[in-house]
């Protein structure tokens, strides 16, 4: 009788958390900057200077709200639409993609502001991390050139 109704619990619980999930990542929250994992090399900076100068910066990602408070890159974005789609390595140009694999990125999101005009950040999901690249743009033959990426951390 006790593992019947252990059973049952266990099949509710797991009925329950398929039901609830949505699919999307949980990308909503505060964040700081953890690591810079990427420095373009077209940079003259270095990993260090770039962390040293963000080190204090504050990244907010709400439904509502996309917000990077810093004195070197400040963006805010009302009403911002986050578009999931499938990581595309090919639009990027002096890359290491390795960057892709080696952190088993799983999906990045495009950021829109309310006019509907794509910024110049996209997020970068993992199963357990997020990552922005900052500072994007976009090179004579139609390539990306994404200047940062930094891992960001609660």
């Amino acid at each position: 009788m006790m593992k019947k109704i252990l059973l049952l619990s266990a099949l509710a619980l797991l009925i329950l958390m398929v039901g609830c999930s949505n699919g999307k990542d949980n990308i909503y929250g505060e964040y700081k900057l953890e690591e810079v994992s990427f420095l373009s090399p077209l940079s003259s900076s270095t990993k260090d200077s770039v962390k040293e100068r963000m080190k204090d910066s504050t990244y907010i990602i709400q439904e509502d709200l996309f917000k990077v408070q810093s004195t070197e890159l400040p963006i805010e974005v009302i009403s911002p639409k986050y578009v999931k789609e499938e990581v595309d390595t090919e639009s990027l140009a002096m890359f290491d993609t390795d960057f892709f694999r080696k952190n088993r990125i799983k999906a990045q999101y495009s950021i829109y502001d309310h006019d509907r005009n794509k910024i110049k950040s996209i997020l970068y999901v993992s199963s357990d991390d997020l990552w922005i690249a900052t500072n994007i743009n976009v090179a004579p033959n139609g390539k990306l050139v994404i200047f940062y990426i930094f891992k960001l951390s609660k």
